[in-house]
């Protein structure tokens, strides 16, 4: 028992303060040291769960992985996207769906990655190792024929710029999906990743990521929603929710939202954060909630609990301390 509220702690000791990161560290996608804006994990998550479902509708055997450079080394995002759009008059008739990445490596030169969808069975025969060894007679007619297009339009050597339409369109690749369309997407979503890093001023409000075609309207999930976080402030928001609908004998979300409209939380917003919870499973959610008197229990005391909050009022006033 502590000023009126019960606590059970395990030693009582703070934890070992994590070591400081290092300036040059650099955002990865297995360790701790990733500083990923929320809505850029948001957008490359969605990424994969969109292209899952698109692979799944269209199949994984009539999707193409491509890639599209620049024959010289450009820099600036406004420029490549001029280009871009200039090239996707002839590009986007070709597919029914694409989704579109764009990467910017360690040298500061842009190029995109796409996965799109093909009208035919472009994976079944299709050796791989062949291939990469310039053996191209596995691929198939329609897969021949789409290199020949793409390269009569583009100037994928470097030295047809006066003979092609887009000359200002480089070297390319179009292949089948390897793996899996969930696979392909983590390859995008990590050039992507990667390229974070190296983003400039002209970077400001480009899209990371752009869907073509009538069946990407109908995705499995846009970058709109939230994630199920344990950060001290949602589970604040959760519980203070639910304290408020209780009290309005509203059961569930629904019922909240019957009552009081679809900006329900908005609406009762001062009633939420005015209530006082009687329960923390930690210290960091009394401290996030500005409970001033949280600082002098144990850094690892759980499952606090307030029996009579004049109890702390008292040993506030005993202490001194304000209230």
């Amino acid at each position: 028992m502590l000023g009126g509220w019960t606590i059970s702690a395990s030693s009582g000791r703070r934890p070992r303060e994590a070591r400081p990161r290092p300036d040059d560290a650099v955002p990865c996608q297995s360790s701790n040291n990733c500083v990923i804006p929320t809505s850029t994990r948001k957008t490359l998550w969605a990424l994969t769960e969109n292209v899952q479902k698109f692979c799944n509708e269209h199949g994984l055997e009539r999707c193409v992985f491509g890639t599209i450079t620049f024959p010289d080394a450009v820099v600036d995002m406004n420029e490549a996207q001029r280009r871009l759009h200039s090239f996707a008059t002839w590009l986007r008739p070709r597919f029914p769906w694409m989704v579109m990445g764009v990467h910017r490596r360690k040298n500061r030169v842009i190029h995109y990655h796409f996965i799109a969808g093909a009208p035919v069975d472009v994976k079944t025969g299709y050796d791989f190792e062949a291939t990469k060894n310039k053996d191209y007679r596995s691929a198939c007619p329609w897969l021949k024929q789409e290199w020949k297009a793409w390269r009569k339009a583009t100037n994928y050597d470097g030295r047809r710029g006066e003979r092609v339409a887009y000359p200002e369109i480089g070297r390319f690749e179009l292949e089948p999906i390897r793996k899996n369309g969930p696979a392909a997407a983590r390859y995008m979503a990590g050039y992507i990743r990667d390229g974070l890093q190296y983003r400039d001023a002209s970077d400001k409000g480009k899209r990371l990521l752009r869907y073509w075609g009538k069946p990407m309207k109908k995705r499995a999930i846009n970058g709109q929603f939230a994630w199920s976080s344990s950060s001290p402030f949602a589970w604040l928001h959760r519980r203070k929710l639910a304290q408020t609908a209780h009290q309005l004998d509203c059961e569930t979300m629904e019922e909240l939202q019957d009552q009081f409209g679809t900006q329900c939380c908005w609406k009762l917003r001062d009633r939420i954060y005015s209530q006082e919870l009687d329960y923390y499973p930690a210290v960091k959610y009394a401290l996030a909630d500005g409970m001033w008197w949280a600082k002098d229990l144990p850094y690892d005391a759980i499952d606090i609990e307030r029996p009579n909050l004049c109890q702390v009022v008292t040993t506030a006033k005993q202490r001194g301390d304000p209230y």
